[in-house]
């Protein structure tokens, strides 16, 4: 038998980001995940119901981020630690 994926995944992969990831309720004023800044959520109820759907992908994207930033704009060259070694 064919297994259902959880509600979640399905909205998940689905949704755009101009809706809520956990109701898919849309409209002004949703907030984005300050770590990926991915996916928005209108409440911090449905921030809390959707987490263990979103950590993985959320936390992959937020590295992604500090690297691209460290790239782009590096430490001053007396601030890297790499720089020392």
């Amino acid at each position: 038998e064919r297994e259902e994926p959880e509600r979640g995944l399905i909205l998940y992969s689905i949704m755009s980001t101009s809706n809520c990831a956990a109701c898919g309720k849309g409209g002004e004023g949703l907030k984005k995940c300050a770590a990926c800044n991915a996916i928005r959520y209108c409440s911090v109820a449905c921030q809390k119901t959707h987490w263990s759907v979103h950590r993985q992908a959320c936390k992959k994207r937020a590295t992604e981020l500090k690297e691209e930033a460290l790239f782009k704009d590096p430490p001053p060259r007396e601030e890297c630690a790499v720089c020392f070694l």
